[in-house]
């Protein structure tokens, strides 16, 4: 029985843990529109997760992210932009610019 009771406290813990720990679809996010976007919506489906700048070197990465994109989505493949300012100011416009930005300029599908 002493022996045993190391390794029952050890499953014990790891439930415990186990059960506390959140996952991508656990979370809400806002879209680039203003609402309200539950990730779990993309339970099952293949996700690409990707923060992007429309003033940076790597912008020409929306080119190549959206044709990625049309290939892949009919086998369950999504790719979602998180636009962010938080690196030396590379994406210093309001939303609906970015946006328009993103549209007009690479035609992109994806959510954002």
């Amino acid at each position: 029985m002493k022996k045993l009771l190391p390794l029952f406290i050890l499953f014990i813990t790891a439930s415990v843990a186990l059960a506390q720990t959140q996952t991508f679809h656990d979370f809400t996010v806002r879209d680039i529109e203003g609402n309200s976007v539950n990730l779990s919506d993309f339970h099952g489906k293949k996700v690409m997760v990707v923060n992007t700048a429309s003033l940076c070197n790597f912008t020409p990465q929306f080119e190549v992210l959206q044709d990625l994109y049309e290939q892949y989505q009919q086998y369950d493949f999504e790719i979602i932009g998180f636009p962010c300012n938080d690196f030396d100011n590379q994406e210093p416009g309001s939303d609906s610019t970015i946006l328009e930005f993103c549209e007009d300029v690479y035609g992109i599908t994806f959510p954002m």
